[in-house]
C-alpha cells in the first residue's frame, strides 16, 4: 500500500497568506448559475456533502458529473 505524504504545515501566517493569494479567486474560474434539482436528489446531495471532508462539494459533483455527461455521451472532452 501506499501512503500519502502530508503537506507541511505552514511555518507562518505570511506562508498561508502568499499561498491564498497566489491562487485564483473562484469567481475568475467558475460562473455562478441556478438550477432546478429534482426533490428526492437532495437530501442525498446535502448527506453526501455533510460527510465531505472539504468545502466545496457540490461545486465539484456538479461539475465532474458534467464534465463525465459532456465527454460520455457528446464525445466533446472538456
Amino acid at each position: 500500500m501506499s501512503k500519502k505524504k502530508k503537506a507541511a504545515a505552514p511555518k507562518s501566517i505570511h506562508d498561508v497568506m502568499a499561498k491564498k493569494a497566489a491562487r485564483p479567486k473562484l469567481s475568475e474560474t467558475h460562473t455562478r448559475r441556478t438550477f432546478h434539482v429534482e426533490n428526492k436528489l437532495l437530501p442525498i446531495i446535502d448527506q453526501l456533502e455533510a460527510t465531505a471532508p472539504a468545502r466545496g462539494f457540490k461545486k465539484e459533483l456538479i461539475n465532474v458529473a458534467l464534465r463525465r455527461v459532456l465527454r460520455e455521451d457528446y464525445g466533446i472532452d472538456v
